[in-house]
């Protein structure tokens, strides 16, 4: 499999974007997507939105995934979204991004997906049709709700119902906090630097970030520029491996323990001398666990043998109706159905790496359960067979090494998760366990000065003197007394920073920059500095991971509808199919014309242009010849029936490649920066 970009067939005016051209994207190339930054651009700021096509040009891309890795360094950012073959930046520019219908009454906003909602938080809305209708502050706090109390819309009305939540582009940003408490339940906030953040059905990745996580965390809540996920929970059990505490000792002739290796707390199972029947094992009884759930763990396996010799790692998970069993050898993975091991995949158990293997359970079907195994952020395999229905101790999990026959086989463990409930294929999210392209680099958040007082404020006659990146001091004024956190910060203007109400009657001040060196300080000699409980500290950027959004592209490979004839002759499609190619095939409507009941001639439409590819016979193959491959052909032994003129066969394809709008945006007075640049990645399994 090899992934390639590719220019859109026009680059520039209204109608730029449109049809994939021939013309490749350099890799590694600086200003190959966005031209450089002018200085006038950069002090005016500018918005710019460009296409391109992420291309499978070898193989089949299945799974793809594209998303930023790596954010620029200065105060621009660049976001995505998927296109079309041929959209054009006309369409682009006018999209309506919908995402959750909702209904309210009263003001009391029903929306589908759970949500944390601060006071004052914006909510936008779009019309059915996809207009932006306006938007409304959230009136009352809310914490993981389904409902949100909201003000009047911004023009005095309210939202009818069947008004549509806004929903918006994905983009890059930062973490509003730092990743603590990896091995226990902990809400993460990303944050965007406007309304141009991910949306719940997006997936988030973690960049540059090794932390294991539960299953598919959906994103939890979204606000204007921020979304929020859950990682390293387990609703069932959550072990992170560094104590034995719980786990029962069953081991024969073998050893299990709890040990570092690789600078991580796991367990350790070793059989040093083979038999049959040895074995190093701990088991535990961690409770309920439903009907539906899901199990993840990471394994090392350091030197294990085959299945057939009795020399794999085994999981036993019983939820006291079925026993989830899968083994772990060098001639595979094998999951049990109730009377034999099947393999999942072929061969995909590697020894001497470090693996997060994902197991979701579908018990809904009582006799029929089946099982989706995820290697790492793929999946493997879907609707597996797991209906061993021999379970009878509810909440046993048990790791196993067996030793039969191969002397010294070892396997670490570094955690497991189990959680109830298998989850949808809606409001999932991506999150990577891998290194950043660019391993060194590192992305700060904010600079960011907190509140500790709460409203109200007396500030009338009371200043804030604020210093932005070390830079001149900046004098601020305030007027007023009784006033809130949203009264103060709407008299807070400040060139390269925002003041803003963090949360409930408190008020913030951070940077408008994100690099290493941006600071914030509100100086002792402010006289508003204690009223609003600022500290007169020096606050940088904290060390952070990338949060990027990812665009799902599903499987890239090139494809043909089946043709249609208008006449009495015929082509076998079904045994002599027309081929198409993963460099040569473009997204079009080919029209074959019969001149008689053996020759013809062909056009094909490609973005909106036809183009005449000469004539052709029932006799021989018709293919022409497109980057050193063909546009498609259409087989001779294909052709049958009896043809005349003027009758047509017409059929589509599909090219190896999917559409990707990119959009720079460079707020007004961004601070200069040199050798800056955005990355973007893609993943897909071969």
């Amino acid at each position: 499999m090899t992934i390639s970009r590719y220019y859109p067939n026009r680059r520039t005016g209204v109608t730029a974007g449109g049809g994939m051209s021939d013309n490749q994207l350099p890799t590694n190339v600086s200003q190959n997507l966005f031209p450089n930054v002018t200085e006038s651009e950069r002090t005016a700021g500018l918005e710019r939105i460009v296409k391109y096509f992420v291309k499978c040009v070898s193989g089949t891309a299945n799974i793809a995934r594209e998303f930023i890795s790596k954010l620029s360094t200065a105060g621009d950012r660049v976001v995505l979204k998927k296109g079309t073959d041929v959209d054009t930046l006309v369409q682009a520019q006018t999209y309506g991004w919908i995402e959750y219908d909702i209904t309210w009454s009263a003001r009391i906003v029903t929306i589908g997906n759970v949500v944390s909602l601060a006071k004052g938080d914006e909510v936008y809305f779009f019309n059915p049709d996809g207009t932006y209708k306006g938007y409304s502050t959230v009136t009352t706090a809310t914490s993981l709700s389904t409902t949100f109390d909201i003000d009047t819309m911004v023009d005095g009305s309210d939202p009818a119902t069947g008004d549509t939540a806004a929903t918006f582009w994905c983009g890059a940003g930062d973490l509003a906090e730092a990743l603590t408490a990896v091995n226990t339940p902990h809400t993460i906030v990303a944050e965007f630097e406007d309304a141009e953040g991910i949306f719940a059905s997006s997936l988030v990745a973690l960049i540059n970030h090794d932390n294991p996580v539960n299953g598919r965390p959906p994103v939890e809540y979204l606000v204007v520029d921020r979304c929020a996920f859950t990682i390293g929970t387990g609703d069932v059990h959550n072990d992170d491996c560094s104590s034995l505490t719980g786990w029962t000792d069953g081991d024969s002739s073998g050893t299990s323990d709890q040990t570092t290796f690789q600078d991580r707390d796991c367990f350790s199972f070793a059989v040093a001398t083979h038999g049959v029947g040895n074995k190093a094992e701990r088991y535990q009884d961690v409770g309920t666990i439903d009907a539906s759930f899901m199990v993840q763990i990471r394994t090392y396996f350091d030197d294990i043998g085959t299945t057939t010799d009795t020399d794999n790692f085994l999981l036993l998970v019983d939820n006291g109706t079925i026993v989830l069993g899968v083994k772990f050898g060098t001639d595979g993975m094998f999951i049990y159905d109730g009377a034999s091991w099947n393999e999942v995949g072929t061969n995909i158990v590697e020894e001497d790496v470090w693996t997060v293997w994902r197991f979701v359970v579908d018990g809904s079907a009582p006799g029929s359960e089946t099982v989706d195994v995820y290697k790492d952020v793929f999946l493997i395999a879907s609707e597996v067979d797991c209906s061993d229905r021999s379970g009878t101790a509810e909440g046993l999990v048990t790791f196993r090494q067996e030793g039969a026959t191969t002397d010294g086989v070892t396997t670490y463990v570094d955690f497991i998760k189990i959680s109830d409930g298998a989850p949808g294929l809606t409001g999932e999210c991506f999150i990577a366990t891998e290194t950043a392209i660019q391993s060194n680099y590192t992305v700060k958040t904010r600079a960011e000065v907190q509140g500790s007082a709460s409203e109200n404020f007396d500030v009338d006659g009371l200043t804030l003197i604020v210093q932005v990146d070390g830079g001149d001091s900046q004098t601020v004024t305030l007027a007023g007394s009784g006033q809130t956190a949203a009264q103060v910060v709407s008299q807070i203007s400040l060139l390269g920073a925002t003041a803003y109400e963090y949360t409930a009657g408190k008020v913030a001040i951070r940077s408008d920059s994100y690099y290493a060196t941006g600071s914030i300080q509100v100086l002792s000699s402010s006289t508003a500095d204690t009223v609003l409980g600022l500290s007169n500290s020096i606050a940088y950027g904290t060390d952070g991971t990338v949060a990027s959004a990812v665009l799902e592209l599903g499987d890239i490979e090139p494809s043909v509808a089946t043709p249609v004839a208008s006449g009495s002759g015929i082509y076998d499609h079904s045994t002599h199919p027309i081929l198409v190619y993963n460099k040569g095939t473009l997204t079009s409507d080919v029209t074959v014309t019969f001149s008689d009941d053996e020759n013809f001639t062909v056009s094909m439409v490609v973005d909106g242009m036809t183009t005449n590819l000469g004539a052709g016979s029932i006799n021989a193959d018709f293919q022409i010849p497109h980057l050193g491959e063909y546009y498609f052909t259409i087989q001779s032994d294909g052709w049958g029936g009896t043809w005349a003129a003027t009758d047509t066969l017409t059929f589509s394809l599909i090219q190896s490649a999917e559409g990707i709008w990119a959009k720079e945006v460079v707020p007004a007075s961004t601070p200069a920066c040199s050798g800056n640049k955005t990355e973007i990645s893609c993943r897909a399994q071969s």
